[in-house]
């Protein structure tokens, strides 16, 4: 992952290895065994994090969770790194709504064709977008003190995003569709997310 391949947005051999690999990460039993690599596993799965198609970065999302979840009294720096890329994958909403379902007063026509998992940057990604409240709640369950000004600068890009359109979807192509769709989780678990603030750090959110 670090040597022999890197990121890319190309459905080929190298991509392939890359996600059967993280798959393999994705399946380890989280044990004591375990615990004296969890800084090198996670730095596996955070550094390329940006880099990566969405195929392969939500694997990556579910190795960052479970790690943290798992090993939490050890995982405390590494989790200012991932509200980092949390806040350009929001700060990036309205370039890739207008970019993959057509905006600024241009519509996408039914006949393009959209990036598939393996081409789709995970930034520009909806589904990686859907993964990353519950890890943001992980954290902030976690390590509360450590991270509150951190989520309090992604919270204003967060509030913004459930109230963006995503065009006209009977005038979509199947494949916009579910992109669409897509638009839609995110916006769903970005607003529990902020629900979730509200009932007790209420001052985070105004």
């Amino acid at each position: 992952l670090t040597n022999l391949t890197s990121p890319t947005l190309e459905d080929d051999d190298e991509n392939a290895l890359r996600f059967v690999v993280f798959e393999i990460l994705n399946r380890l039993p989280f044990n004591d065994i375990l615990r004296s690599f969890e800084t090198e596993l996670l730095d596996l799965a955070l550094t390329p994090l940006r880099e990566e198609n969405e195929k392969n970065a939500l694997l990556c999302l579910r190795i960052i969770f479970d790690l943290h979840r798992n090993f939490r009294p050890s995982m405390n720096k590494k989790a200012l790194p991932f509200l980092s890329f949390v806040k350009d994958v929001y700060q990036g909403t309205e370039e890739t709504i207008a970019e993959l379902l057509g905006g600024d007063g241009r519509k996408r026509a039914k006949k393009d064709k959209l990036p598939s998992s393996c081409e789709l940057q995970g930034t520009k990604s909806f589904k990686v977008m859907t993964e990353c409240p519950l890890i943001v709640m992980l954290l902030f369950q976690l390590y509360n003190q450590n991270i509150q000004s951190s989520v309090a600068e992604i919270l204003p890009l967060m509030v913004h995003v459930p109230g963006l359109g995503g065009g006209d979807f009977s005038a979509m192509s199947e494949e916009a569709q579910n992109v669409y769709i897509d638009l839609k989780a995110a916006q769903v678990k970005t607003v529990s997310f902020i629900t979730y603030l509200l009932r007790g750090n209420a001052s985070l959110v105004e």
